[in-house]
């Protein structure tokens, strides 16, 4: 498998072009706000078609370019319809304390509605399989993405679990209760040699975040 990150947004997000061990297809993995030049560049330089846009959750430093790239390429965006309401009103998910930011970037509190907008399920696509797990939380309509080829496979986790860390649960749909669940939820279900993706920092490993990720304990995630 192939993986080539990209920092975008002025949050610093990470977008993660992700391609098989061979061809030339890949899926793009949250475009954020402000990325689609860069974003663009690297498919051109890597000489990659995407064939879908996949957004872990709806905040708008994860998915503000998703509908511009989508259209460039005629690809579908995948996200959970929880979350999909965010791709259009991005005070839906950031609050209206964080409206004027959003004006700032955006000129308006809107952006384009993607035209073949879709709900998550098992698919394969760009010699990829990948496969949702809906981890509620941050978002409600957050989702972990496991991507993988006939060789490897890696976790997209959002703004779920990061290194040492996991995503905060104070903005509009975040839930403390539903996060811990999720977290109880992915520890039995993902290996712990799977490296994680997340969307903020380094890539790490589901091994090494149980080792040592203060919020993976099992004090931490008692109700």
């Amino acid at each position: 498998m192939r993986i080539e990150t990209l920092v975008v947004s002025p949050w610093q997000a990470n977008c993660y072009l992700i391609a098989p061990e061979h061809g030339t297809s890949c899926v793009i993995v949250d475009p954020g706000v402000g990325g689609s030049e860069l974003i663009s560049a690297a498919l051109s330089r890597l000489e990659w078609q995407p064939t879908a846009v996949i957004c872990t959750h709806g905040h708008l430093d994860h998915v503000g370019a998703a509908a511009t790239l989508a259209a460039v390429w005629d690809i579908p965006v995948y996200c959970a319809t929880a979350d999909q309401a965010m791709l259009v009103k991005p005070s839906n998910g950031l609050g209206q304390a964080l409206s004027p930011v959003i004006a700032q970037l955006l000129g308006e509190d809107a952006l384009p509605r993607p035209a073949d907008l879709r709900d998550f399920t098992d698919f394969s696509t760009a010699g990829l399989t990948l496969r949702p797990y809906p981890a509620p939380g941050h978002t409600q309509g957050s989702t972990v993405v496991v991507i993988s080829d006939d060789l490897e496979a890696v976790a997209c986790t959002g703004d779920v679990i990061f290194a040492g860390t996991i995503g905060r649960t104070d903005l509009p749909g975040g839930d403390l209760h539903q996060m811990r669940s999720s977290l109880r939820t992915l520890i039995q279900q993902l290996p712990d040699e799977l490296p994680l993706l997340p969307g903020h920092g380094p890539a790490t490993t589901m091994r090494a975040e149980k080792n040592t990720n203060p919020y993976l304990v099992a004090d931490y995630l008692k109700d």
